[in-house]
C-alpha cells in the first residue's frame, strides 16, 4: 500500500523536495549559489585576489556563500533524494523517494560531499584571506548540475500547485 510521504514515521525528520519547506530552502540556495556563482566569476576573471583584502564586500559575501554551503551540506543529509520506480502493471516510471537516511548518507558520501567539503571548508579556515583556498572554489563547479535539478523541481511543484495536483507518493520499502 502506497503511503503519502507525511504519513510515513520514517520520513518525520526529512526534507522532501517537493514539501513547502523543500521548495523555500530550494529556492534560497538555488539563488545563493547562482549568485555566488557569478561572484566567483568576476573575482576569477578580473583577477582580484590582490585587492580581495580591501574589497569587504567580496569578502562578506564569500563568507556567506561558504556558511551557506555548509549548511547544504547539513541539510542534504536529510534531504530526501529522488528515485525513479517503475510500475509492473503499468509499464510506466513515475518518481519517488528514498527516505532511508543509511542510503541517502551512503549516497552523497560516495561523491559530492568530497567536492561540497572542499569547496567551502579550507576558505572558511582560511577566512578567505588566502589566495591558494580560493582556487578550491572551482570544486563548486560540481554544484551545476544540481542547480539544474533543484530549478526542475521548483518549476514542477509551481506547475502542480497552479494545476491542482500537488500531491506527492512515496513508496515505503
Amino acid at each position: 500500500m502506497e503511503k503519502k510521504w507525511w504519513e510515513d514515521p520514517n520520513a518525520k525528520f526529512l526534507i522532501i523536495p517537493e514539501s513547502l519547506t523543500g521548495l523555500i530552502l530550494s529556492s534560497i540556495f538555488l539563488t545563493i549559489n547562482m549568485l555566488d556563482m557569478v561572484s566567483f566569476t568576476y573575482i576569477w576573471a578580473f583577477k582580484m585576489f590582490s585587492l580581495r583584502r580591501g574589497l569587504l564586500i567580496f569578502s562578506a559575501w564569500e563568507t556567506f556563500c561558504d556558511i551557506s554551503m555548509v549548511i547544504q551540506i547539513i541539510l542534504t543529509f536529510i534531504t530526501a533524494k529522488e528515485k525513479s520506480h517503475t510500475s509492473k502493471k503499468r509499464n510506466e516510471t513515475f518518481l519517488k523517494w528514498e527516505i532511508n537516511m543509511k542510503v541517502i548518507a551512503i549516497d552523497y558520501l560516495k561523491f559530492y560531499f568530497l567536492l561540497d567539503f572542499l569547496g567551502c571548508v579550507p576558505t572558511l579556515i582560511t577566512g578567505n584571506k588566502n589566495q591558494c583556498t580560493f582556487f578550491f572554489k572551482f570544486f563548486r563547479i560540481a554544484l551545476i548540475p544540481r542547480l539544474f535539478y533543484s530549478k526542475q523541481i521548483i518549476e514542477e511543484a509551481v506547475h502542480r500547485k497552479f494545476s491542482g495536483n500537488l500531491t506527492t507518493t512515496l513508496n515505503v520499502y
